[in-house]
């Protein structure tokens, strides 16, 4: 395993600890046994897109939001242009709040890989700084019998439904 593999685990753990609290016991357990995993299994995945809201439906009652918004865009991953999907539901107090949802990773002949998404948002300013983990949830193809957990940060400038740039670490292990 390479020393960014590794750092890529920390990382990862770190952030389902964070996310999940005392619950994060047996999260660690499966970053563990990802370790473990041969190399030769184990896909290591770093990108980064900047994805446009294209559909939301929201509430605001005073200081309280919430709903959902449908972000989309492109990535390159190993030179080849896929498409991103994310359908984020929020629901923020003076803007900060916890998010949850899905994003799709859809590859030009079809494949698909799609993730559960669990994290925080925090309003700084004009800037809104999103944190989540990522698992995998199922792939088609090339992504079939797969296992994966990750990390995903972005930031967005300006009001919900301004463009979103996140930048995502997946580790997926066959």
């Amino acid at each position: 395993m390479t020393i960014r593999s590794r750092a890529l685990h920390v990382v990862i753990a770190t952030g389902l600890a964070l996310s999940l609290g005392a619950a994060a016991l047996p999260a660690q357990a499966a970053v563990a046994s990802l370790a473990e995993a041969s190399p030769r299994a184990t896909r290591d995945l770093a990108f980064s897109m900047t994805l446009d809201s294209v559909d939301r439906y929201e509430q605001t009652m005073g200081a309280d939001q919430y709903g959902v918004n449908i972000l989309e865009g492109t990535t390159r991953i190993g030179g080849t242009r896929v498409s991103v999907q994310r359908i984020s539901v929020t629901q923020y107090v003076d803007g900060n709040g916890p998010i949850s949802g899905f994003l799709t990773l859809t590859w030009p002949d079809g494949d698909r890989a799609g993730f559960s998404v669990s994290g925080q948002s925090e309003l700084i300013g004009a800037r809104t700084h999103v944190y989540g983990t990522l698992r995998l949830i199922a792939g088609t193809g090339r992504w079939r019998d797969y296992a994966g957990i990750g990390v995903m940060t972005g930031l967005r400038r300006g009001p919900i439904g301004s463009p979103v740039r996140y930048r995502v670490d997946l580790s997926l292990t066959k």
